[in-house]
């Protein structure tokens, strides 16, 4: 299975306080690619003491990429306990009227229809979530997230069609490099076959087999054929594998193979050699940038 590092969902959820009341709200998820897994929650306050353990959530699944989760509660109040007065507050402005009273003499009552034009008087405390509704809310924050990985895996398995379409051009633009090699290298052996066969000095003889057996050797790319050969087949395995995390390895024999391609294409002057050089790059530089939103 292919992950994309796209996807997005979002869910309805309710809390069942044990006051009997009841909270309602909504979870969205969003990922979008990243190199590694980065996190942004934007929650109510009343809960943002759960932040850390939510991210180890999603870190858990997701495993990468850039997300973003909103929580919206609405009536984020509903979990703010008793009001209870801000008394050394109210005493601090208390004070600071009557020192005003007393160097300004200037005359008044305060009534309590006054303290309330002040600020800040009261605080609500909030009151934390208990056990059970912290499951219920991470509940419903892993059945968001499993929305999320099933529209990655959707998105996922076209990025693999893609990816084994241009893995077999792949194949077939690297037997023809090889078979071209193949007619090359031969054709310069005949070369050096017909030069040895004339009539000629002795130091020119030898000197026309160090040139062409220099070349010869040169043009043989039967090393780097291998390697990219045994390449491709690692990338046909990791595609098809269990692994959930496969983006960077991916990335990796790209890279690989195309180093491959860019030394073939570096000893064997030839221009159809060349142009298929060309149209393997091309190939291999579309793969990576598919790549780049695979988990």
């Amino acid at each position: 299975m292919l992950l994309s590092m796209t996807g997005f969902a979002s869910t309805d959820f309710t809390l069942e306080l044990p006051n009997g009341s009841r909270a309602n709200g909504t979870i969205s998820l969003k990922t979008l690619n990243s190199k590694f897994f980065e996190c942004n929650c934007r929650i109510p306050q009343s809960i943002s003491q759960l932040e850390t353990e939510i991210i180890s959530l999603l870190k858990k699944d997701l495993k990468r990429g850039y997300t973003s989760l909103v929580i919206h509660l609405d009536n984020p109040n509903i979990l703010k306990c008793k009001i209870t007065p801000a008394l050394s507050t109210i005493q601090g402005y208390i004070d600071a009227i009557n020192e005003i009273k007393n160097k300004t003499n200037i005359n008044g009552d305060l009534t309590v229809s006054d303290l309330f034009k002040i600020q800040n008087i009261f605080v609500a405390a909030e009151e934390p979530l208990d056990e059970e509704c912290k499951q219920q809310l991470f509940k419903a924050i892993s059945e968001t997230v499993t929305m999320v990985q099933k529209a990655r895996a959707l998105e996922g398995d076209a990025l693999k069609i893609d990816l084994e379409t241009r893995l077999t051009k792949l194949t077939e633009h690297a037997k023809q490099a090889q078979a071209l090699t193949k007619s090359l290298i031969e054709s310069k052996r005949k070369e050096f076959e017909d030069a040895t066969s004339l009539d000629q000095s002795e130091e020119l003889l030898e000197t026309k087999k160090s040139i062409l057996l220099a070349l010869l050797d040169k043009i043989d790319t039967h090393e780097e054929s291998i390697r990219f050969d045994s390449h491709l087949k690692t990338l046909k395995s990791v595609l098809t594998s269990a692994i959930e995390e496969k983006g960077k390895k991916i990335d990796f024999i790209l890279q690989e193979l195309t180093r491959e391609t860019n030394t073939m294409a570096a000893k064997c002057s030839d221009a159809e050699i060349s142009k298929l050089a060309i149209d393997i790059k091309v190939e291999l530089e579309k793969m990576r940038e598919q790549t780049q939103n695979i988990v």
